[in-house]
């Protein structure tokens, strides 16, 4: 349900993009998104296979370890942050060599889509976590809260903002993510989560 949750959130923004503002912004919005989510990608390889290793870890209530690597995933995210401040800064240099001068990426997208990316990688490493030890379910309401509201959201944004006001309500949602997620990760970690939180 998570992933269907978050497949039908990106096929509605490709929607919303098409019946606001005309199929050809589908094709700006997803080679910026495409560009900027190398860094999510590169993110997600490193710390994949660290989900098992949590699932066993906190099996044997080694929380120890599973704060050891948190604060390395932490350091990676700073990384992950210089990455993408790097990437924004010689984004328009890359966008002339991978698409040439038929199809201009705004600069405010590309600033946006950076800003988007700083808090999905915030929020992946700890999901990471959350999904290795099996304790989903507030994940699981927050994504199909998260997925009703994005939709009049992102409507309202993209014809008051264009394709930024996409991006918006991305930023809205992801700055949710990159709030609940970590305190549900933090709390199971301190041994302190009850409630929701511990399910």
């Amino acid at each position: 349900i998570i992933q269907v949750a978050a497949v039908a959130k990106f096929q509605t923004t490709n929607v919303v993009i098409t019946k606001i503002l005309g199929p050809e912004y589908v094709t700006t919005y997803n080679i910026a998104y495409k560009y900027f989510s190398a860094a999510l990608l590169v993110l997600n390889i490193i710390t994949t296979p660290y989900c098992s290793a949590f699932t066993e870890a906190y099996t044997v209530s080694d929380f120890q370890w599973i704060r050891k690597i948190m604060n390395q995933l932490r350091n990676l995210w700073y990384l992950c942050i210089v990455l993408l401040i790097i990437m924004l800064i010689y984004s328009k240099y890359i966008f002339n060599i991978w698409i040439g001068n038929d199809i201009e990426i705004p600069w405010k997208l590309s600033i946006l889509m950076t800003i988007n990316m700083i808090l999905t990688t915030r929020y992946s490493m700890y999901i990471t976590l959350i999904n290795g030890i099996g304790k989903i379910r507030l994940q699981l309401i927050t994504n199909l809260v998260l997925c009703t509201i994005f939709i009049p959201l992102s409507v309202f944004l993209a014809k008051n903002f264009g394709l930024e006001g996409i991006t918006m309500a991305n930023i809205l949602v992801s700055l949710i993510y990159a709030i609940i997620a970590p305190v549900q990760g933090e709390k199971i970690i301190n041994q302190t989560a009850k409630g929701i939180w511990d399910k």
